[in-house]
């Protein structure tokens, strides 16, 4: 069986999630959505201000993501996901690398959708949840033609830090869950230390692929 990391079909559209240019209803600014805006704008105005914008280099992206997107999500609970039972069993120096890994790998595929964005734009839908609730969905549609969307849900959760995204669907498929049927498979292969060693490879190849551009 060939090993490797593939990223989900159609990704460079995902991260066009990352770029919110509507405006919201909510003036609470510890609500799900308002917290996926206000870093989405952080990440839009970053690269807005780049020289080379739209044309901005991947490395460029990947730190704008790193500063102003990734303390938004709860790297922990996707790691959790993606591993599935595996985590359980893993030590935890194990889970901190898996999770280091985790978070290059998902910069990288983040950085390299955003390098294609070229103006779509994004509209929120309403939001339905209850002053008390502790887990949410925001769903953003991405506008690819007047009759024509994609559509990102947010999955989200109230930590004791705010609201952290810790999944992110496209068009029905999940991130999480997609890295989850891929790291089993690794692991029933090489063990967690195999797939932490894959994760290294993977990041490597793209760092360096990075570079070069």
């Amino acid at each position: 069986m060939k090993r490797g990391l593939n990223l989900l079909p159609n990704l460079s559209l995902l991260g066009l999630a990352l770029l919110v240019i509507t405006h919201l209803s909510w003036a609470d600014p510890v609500t799900p959505d308002v917290v996926v805006k206000d870093a989405t704008n952080q990440v839009l105005d970053a690269l807005k201000s780049d020289q080379d914008f739209p044309k901005v280099q991947v490395d460029k992206i990947a730190e704008v993501i790193e500063q102003a997107a990734m303390p938004h999500f709860d790297l922990e609970h996707m790691t959790r996901i993606a591993m599935g039972s595996d985590w359980e069993t893993a030590t935890p120096d194990q889970r901190i690398n898996v999770e280091a890994g985790l978070q290059k790998l998902f910069t990288h595929t983040l950085s390299s959708a955003l390098s294609h964005y070229d103006g779509q734009a994004l509209t929120y839908l309403p939001l339905h949840m209850k002053p008390d609730d502790t887990v949410a969905e925001v769903t953003v549609r991405v506008q690819m033609a007047p009759n024509d969307y994609d559509t990102v849900d947010y999955s989200m959760e109230k930590t004791d830090d705010g609201w952290k995204i810790y999944d992110l669907t496209y068009e029905g498929v999940s991130m999480a869950k997609n890295y989850h049927s891929q790291f089993s498979s690794l692991i029933k292969q090489v063990g967690v230390n195999g797939l932490i060693q894959t994760l290294e490879q993977k990041n490597n190849v793209a760092s360096a692929a990075k570079n070069k551009n």
